[in-house]
């Protein structure tokens, strides 16, 4: 799928998307559908990898209960390590699965949702400061008070266009940076630090994803919150980040952890640990911006706006035929069951496929 522009971030410049749609039939003639999106770069996945993935994982889920996605869950990780999205792209289409068999949402099989319409940010990649400024003040008028800026390849330039947009929106605007790991901490500390009092509200992934003790400095020198997002991309991850104090806030991407179960663990550590959280999205369109959507509905700790609907900012059109309402900065999760989204027909599962029991 192609991109409306170029979204560059400090590690990749995307301009094509690949998008992965993974299909499952049950016997009792239900199905469900899930799909993620490619980023080499962040998840180490591309196009190609997820579907050898998948088609490894196949033959061992085959005759196996789609509707109990723990147990698919368990038996991925135990013959294939890693691979999220891959796995992911198969939790989703179970919980669209399970929801559809049950008539039931699957914000309501996480055991409901707070809230009918999510608060979204506005992602701004990297362009030169009289674009990022034209692209923030637009955004914001047209009523996205949270902008996500990113930086890491232009210590000076960075500084710059977060000192115009400052100056540009005033005080209401809420303004937060990503540096996708652009930084060792003593030049992260330099930066930032100066960065710092323009009033951001959170520093997302200043170093790289191990760094966990520099994350950790970095959180006690800074006032400002630091959010970990590459450095969390497994249940453990999460629990090493809190116990190190590597993090004050946690991103959390369906595609990025393995799926809507591993999403909940991470959010219930974050919970337990009073970390609060972020969802967002890696490029994802239809049925990942849904299942983004459903579980930040249905948790407590999701208290920021999202990045969940970036896929849709960013690309020329969706994969699916439903509209998100889109209103202010809010979009609105899908009520009918399962994942409640369904492909356009050029996408849907072909007719032979069913036949032939692929």
């Amino acid at each position: 799928m192609r991109l409306k522009e170029p979204f560059v971030i400090a590690s990749q410049r995307i301009e094509i998307c690949e998008h992965v749609i993974c299909y499952i039939d049950a016997d009792e003639g239900h199905g469900g559908v899930g799909s993620v999106a490619t980023i080499p770069a962040f998840m180490g996945e591309t196009a190609s990898t997820i579907r050898a993935a998948i088609a490894f994982l196949a033959p061992l889920l085959v005759g196996k209960d789609p509707c109990n996605v723990e147990n698919v869950c368990a038996l991925m990780d135990a013959a294939f390590p890693g691979n999220h999205s891959a796995k992911a792209a198969i939790d989703l289409a179970c919980h669209d699965l399970l929801g559809v068999s049950l008539g039931r949402s699957v914000g309501e099989l996480l055991g409901g949702c707070s809230r009918g319409r999510i608060p979204c940010t506005y992602i701004l990649g990297l362009k030169d400061t009289a674009e990022t400024l034209a692209e923030g003040i637009d955004k914001f008028r047209s009523g996205y008070s949270t902008l996500k800026v990113k930086i890491g390849r232009d210590e000076r330039g960075d500084f710059e266009k977060l000192r115009l947009l400052r100056s540009e929106l005033g005080p209401d605007a809420v303004i937060r940076v990503d540096a996708n790991c652009a930084y060792t901490y003593d030049t992260a500390i330099r930066v930032l630090s100066r960065m710092e009092k323009l009033d951001l509200e959170m520093i997302e992934q200043p170093c790289r994803p191990a760094d966990i003790k520099g994350m950790a400095r970095l959180c006690r020198a800074l006032k400002t919150p630091i959010l970990a997002d590459e450095s969390v991309m497994t249940p453990e991850d999460a629990l090493r980040v809190v116990c190190e104090g590597a993090a004050d806030i946690i991103n959390i991407k369906v595609g990025k952890v393995g799926g809507i179960v591993k999403a909940v663990r991470i959010a219930a550590i974050a919970d337990a640990a009073s970390v609060p959280i972020v969802m967002s999205g890696n490029l994802e369109l239809g049925h990942g911006i849904a299942a983004s959507a459903h579980v930040a509905a249905s948790l407590f700790g999701a208290v920021y706006a999202t990045d969940i609907f970036v896929g849709a900012h960013k690309h020329d059109s969706d994969l699916i035929r439903q509209d998100w309402g889109e209103q202010g900065m809010t979009i609105r999760v899908p009520d009918g069951p399962g994942l409640g989204v369904s492909l356009r027909e050029e996408f849907a599962v072909p007719a032979e496929w069913h036949a032939d029991g692929i």
